[in-house]
């Protein structure tokens, strides 16, 4: 993971509180060496508090919250109370899916441990059902690992311990079982989410480098998302927010001058890929459409795409911190 203390004020910010400090200790008048280090640390705990414009509102202080305890910072956010019946999402219908057949005597798996075919075709028809996206597949899809979000999804349930392996089998918890039977869908998708954000590989059959701070980061994009998500822009514009606030993020990219691609465009490929299409898409919290404008940095090759928060999205977060969409 990323280390954000190292990052937390670019060069301009940080000229600008030496120079604060500098004139705060020529003004003051310190009788010892203690009193002049409280005085340090008191005027870093105030810098600390400030919204700061490159993290849209929040200051350092809450970003370090959202970046490594979003699940216990209930003074920030609040998580999936706004949920009362089953999302329309992805994630929620595939795994409505496995559940149902992997309760009582579960799923009877592969050799290789996936879902067999028959379930295959029963999430597809699921989510076909529901109007919920296709995935893009190349060829046809004759098993589990042809079908990425269900893949995913499976893993997710296991990792997440809503489901679990047992000789061959796949199980349905029981503590799982009775949540579904009470609708306890609010607790079901919050664990389904914080799985996702903080116990699977976002890498994970991408072939992208690692650039761990997209991961990490997931809930300053939500809250990105939040703060701007009411009109439809493009997700190049979510990729650049956050690629301003941490800057550092490109040093994981490669520079490759082979296929003249810069390593900006390379990030905003990523953190679209992660942080749009496979997270906030899959747990349905944004709605998606071609861009009709696409932004001149954006390759030829690449389809561009607008983004929109859903109404889902206000659900499952509750920014305490959120100033006005603008």
């Amino acid at each position: 993971m990323v280390d954000h203390d190292s990052r937390k004020s670019g060069p301009k910010d940080m000229q600008a509180i030496l120079d604060e400090m500098k004139q705060m200790l020529g003004q003051g008048a310190f009788d010892s060496k203690e009193a002049v280090q409280q005085a340090v640390h008191a005027h870093m705990n105030a810098v600390n508090q400030r919204p700061l414009d490159d993290f849209h509102g929040l200051s350092s202080a809450q970003l370090h919250h959202v970046l490594y305890n979003p699940f216990d910072a209930p003074e920030l956010l609040t998580l999936c109370e706004g949920i009362s019946e089953r999302p329309v999402a992805m994630v929620t219908a595939l795994f409505e899916v496995i559940a149902e057949e992997a309760k009582g005597a579960g799923i009877k798996l592969t050799p290789k441990g996936n879902l067999p075919r028959s379930v295959v075709a029963m999430a597809g028809a699921a989510i076909q059902e529901q109007g919920l996206k296709p995935e893009s597949y190349i060829g046809r899809v004759r098993n589990e690992e042809d079908f990425e979000a269900l893949h995913v999804t499976r893993l997710i349930a296991e990792l997440g311990h809503l489901a679990r392996k047992n000789r061959g089998r796949l199980l349905l918890v029981q503590a799982t079982q009775r949540r579904l039977d009470r609708g306890d869908w609010s607790g079901i998708y919050r664990d389904l989410l914080q799985t996702y954000c903080h116990g699977f590989n976002w890498g994970y059959r991408d072939g992208y480098p690692a650039v761990p701070i997209i991961q990490q980061g997931c809930f300053f994009s939500l809250y990105l998302l939040a703060r701007h998500g009411a009109t439809w822009r493009p997700a190049s514009f979510y990729a650049d927010a956050f690629l301003r606030a941490f800057p550092m993020a490109l040093a994981e990219i490669p520079l490759d001058r082979s296929t003249r691609v810069e390593p900006e465009e390379d990030f905003r490929r990523v953190w679209e890929l992660r942080s749009v299409h496979r997270f906030a898409e899959f747990f349905g919290l944004v709605e998606l459409r071609p861009d009709p404008e696409p932004p001149t940095t954006v390759s030829p090759y690449l389809e561009s795409w607008q983004v929109r928060k859903a109404a889902v999205l206000g659900q499952v977060v509750q920014w305490k911190v959120l100033p006005p969409d603008d």
